[in-house]
C-alpha cells in the first residue's frame, strides 16, 4: 500500500515554475500517522534494513504478527508504503530462488505462436505507473517480475534516481538495477541495433521482453490506438499487410520531440506483416498494440536493454 510519494506530490511552484518541496512534508506526514497508528494496536517497532542490493535497501520499521511481518518504508523525500507479507520471506526463509535452467524452460514456454505469424510474450505483468511519470521504473518491475526478480516500482524509482513527479534516466535507472540483475543470476544486455523483427526476434524467442526507450508522438499513438482495434477483425492478412505498406509515407513526416522520452517494453513480432509488439505501463488497455518497423525507428532512442542469461 502506497501513500505519499515523489512521484504523485511532485508539485510545480508558480512562482520559480521549478518543482517545490511541498511533497516531502506530506511523505513526512503520513508516515508519522501511519506509525503512530501501528504503534497504538502492535506496539514499538522493531528497527531493520531489507533490500536486495545498496541501492533498493531501506531502514524500516518492522512488526511481527500472527506468522505475518507489517513493514513501513518511508525513505526520506521518496514515499510511503506498507507492505504485509509472511515473516519467513523476510527473514530469508523463503524457498531457494529458481534455478537459471528453470527459469529459462519457464519463459520459453510463455512464446505464443499465432496462426496469422504473430509470435507474442505472454504472462508479462501489467504494472499501470499512474499519474506520474513513471514509465521506466513501472516497466523495470513489469520485467524484473516476469523474470521472477521481487520488484517495488517505488523503490526501483528511489535506486534509478527519479525526479519529483516523475522523470528518469535510462542510464540511472540502468545503474540503479544492474546490482539487482546480478544478484538474481542474471546480466543486463544492451543494444544499439535497429528495431527490426530479426533484431527482435533473437530475444522474443528466447522468452525475454525488451525494455525500450522511445519518442512519445501523440500522433501516432492515436495510429497505434485504433490499429490495435483494427487488427482485431483482420481475416485477411495479404490485404492488411498492403495497408500498412501504403501508410508508411506518413511516418516520414514524423518528427520526434526530443523532450518527450518514454519506455515501453517490445513483446512480440510478426516477421509476415513486418510489425512489432509493445506493451506500455498504462493498464490492460495497452498490454499489446502493434506498429511497423518504420514506425518503431521513427521513434526509436536508439538503444534496448535485456535481462537475459
Amino acid at each position: 500500500m502506497v501513500f505519499a510519494n515523489k512521484g504523485d506530490l511532485g508539485d510545480v511552484d508558480p512562482r520559480t515554475h521549478r518543482l517545490s518541496d511541498g511533497y516531502k512534508k506530506q511523505i513526512s506526514i503520513d508516515a508519522r500517522e501511519i506509525e503512530e497508528k501501528l504503534i497504538s494496536v502492535l506496539g514499538k517497532p522493531k528497527i531493520d534494513q531489507v533490500g536486495q542490493s545498496a541501492r533498493t535497501r531501506e531502514q524500516v520499521e518492522r512488526w511481527d504478527w500472527n506468522g505475518h511481518t507489517i513493514i513501513l518504508a518511508a525513505p526520506r523525500g521518496e514515499y510511503v508504503a506498507v507492505r504485509i507479507v509472511p515473516t519467513g520471506n523476510v527473514n530469508g526463509e523463503a524457498s531457494a530462488r529458481i534455478t537459471a535452467a528453470e527459469l529459462d524452460k519457464q519463459i520459453r514456454a510463455r512464446v505464443d505462436r499465432r496462426p496469422n505469424g504473430d509470435v507474442i510474450l505472454k504472462d508479462i505483468p501489467m504494472v499501470d505507473q499512474g499519474p506520474q511519470g513513471y514509465c521506466i521504473p513501472a516497466n523495470y518491475e513489469r520485467v524484473f517480475r516476469y523474470m521472477g526478480i521481487p520488484a517495488d516500482m517505488y523503490v526501483l524509482a528511489m535506486a534509478g534516481q527519479t525526479e519529483a513527479g516523475g522523470g528518469t534516466y535510462l542510464d540511472s535507472m540502468a545503474a540503479g538495477a544492474a546490482e539487482l540483475v546480478a544478484r538474481s543470476g542474471r546480466r543486463m544486455i544492451s543494444s544499439g541495433e535497429r528495431v527490426t523483427t530479426q533484431s527482435v526476434a533473437r530475444f522474443i524467442d528466447a522468452g525475454l521482453p525488451i525494455l525500450w526507450g522511445v519518442y512519445f508522438v501523440r500522433d501516432l499513438e492515436k495510429t497505434f490506438d485504433n490499429r490495435a482495434v483494427q487488427r482485431l477483425s483482420v481475416t485477411d492478412w495479404t490485404a492488411y499487410k498492403q495497408m500498412l505498406k501504403e501508410g508508411r509515407l506518413e511516418v516520414r513526416r514524423v518528427r520526434a520531440d526530443p523532450e518527450a522520452a518514454h519506455m515501453r517494453l517490445i513483446t512480440g513480432y510478426n516477421a509476415n506483416t513486418g510489425e512489432i509488439a509493445i506493451s506500455d505501463s498504462w493498464g490492460a488497455a495497452y498490454a499489446e498494440r502493434w506498429i511497423t518497423e518504420d514506425e518503431a525507428n521513427a521513434i526509436s532512442l536508439g538503444n534496448f536493454t535485456v535481462i537475459g542469461k
